[in-house]
């Protein structure tokens, strides 16, 4: 995606960070330059999510804990790997917070029958609807080749390799309208 047609942007990727040692890490990473590649609605959709950011010890997940700051609540705390992360590179770390944050705004609907694999695909599929597509498919096949803990089951290759096809997005429509 070209940085250059992108919209004009106001949003800075820290406002969802939780703590100082997280606002560090994300401009360490130039965090927001892949954050100002998405369209101004896709920012406002992740401000509005309930989401925060913070840097810690396990693997990359969304946890559904409830969090006050400043007078507001934050639902959901994206927990980022900082040992994991720091092996990746700007787009990776940014395509990772995309995925959790498709956990929270590309929900599966309602009326469908759902598994984790399905979640995973509409997280995913969150990543191709902001246009990081190569990037995501990329790290999870790398991470796939390399073995990484949680990354070595048949099950992520399947998940690259549906962007790879150019496989039908799963979008939930009234989620992300």
């Amino acid at each position: 995606m070209n940085p250059t047609n992108a919209e004009p942007h106001s949003f800075h990727i820290n406002a969802l960070a939780l703590n100082v040692g997280t606002i560090y890490f994300l401009d360490s990473k130039n965090i927001q330059s892949q954050f100002e590649k998405i369209s101004k609605t896709e920012q406002t959709r992740i401000l509005n999510a309930g989401a925060g950011i913070t840097v810690t010890n396990p693997p990359a997940c969304v946890a559904p804990f409830r969090y006050w700051r400043g007078g507001g609540q934050i639902s959901n705390i994206i927990a980022l790997d900082k040992q994991f992360c720091n092996k990746f590179a700007s787009e990776e770390i940014f395509c990772t917070i995309l995925h959790e944050i498709g956990h929270i705004v590309n929900t599966v609907p309602i009326t469908r029958y759902s598994d984790s694999k399905i979640e995973e695909y509409y997280a995913d599929d969150y990543i191709r609807h902001c246009g990081f597509s190569t990037e995501w498919s990329t790290l999870l096949l790398r991470l796939h080749d390399e073995k990484a803990i949680g990354f070595d089951k048949p099950e992520i290759k399947e998940r690259a390799m549906r962007f790879i096809n150019n496989e039908p997005k799963l979008i939930n429509e009234e989620a992300l309208n």
